[in-house]
């Protein structure tokens, strides 16, 4: 899993390898770019959720919607740009989760899944 800089405040996610599947699993976390600091995070959603909701979610201060489950969120260490992290990577059930990375830029801006550090995918 592959944090990116595609552009000046621009990310993506970049995945390869074996497909996510429910439990623990190694995981091997590469934070490309000079300066770029990540966390890698995830959470469960139910039902077909569009991008614009999850980042609406993601951006509120109140209680998850009910499309999320709270039980689920697991996150990573902080990983500095130009690092690797191999670690050991728990998603708990099937389903749809979210990879999201909430961190700023050192100096300042919007939290990185505003910047495209924000996917979908499917666990089986």
């Amino acid at each position: 899993m592959t944090a990116n800089q595609v552009g000046k405040d621009k990310y993506r996610w970049d995945l390869s390898g074996a497909a996510l599947k429910p439990g623990a699993q190694n995981v091997t976390f590469v934070s490309k770019g000079k300066t770029a600091l990540h966390l890698l995070g995830a959470f469960r959603v139910t039902g077909k959720q569009s991008d614009a909701a999850i980042l609406k979610a993601l951006s509120s201060n109140g209680k998850p919607p009910k499309f999320v489950d709270p039980s689920s969120f697991t996150t990573s260490a902080v990983i500095d740009g130009g690092k690797s992290q191999t670690l050991q990577f728990a998603l708990k059930s099937p389903g749809t989760w979210v990879l999201f990375c909430p961190i700023s830029d050192r100096d300042g801006g919007k939290p990185h899944f505003k910047e495209g550090l924000l996917k979908q995918i499917t666990v089986k």
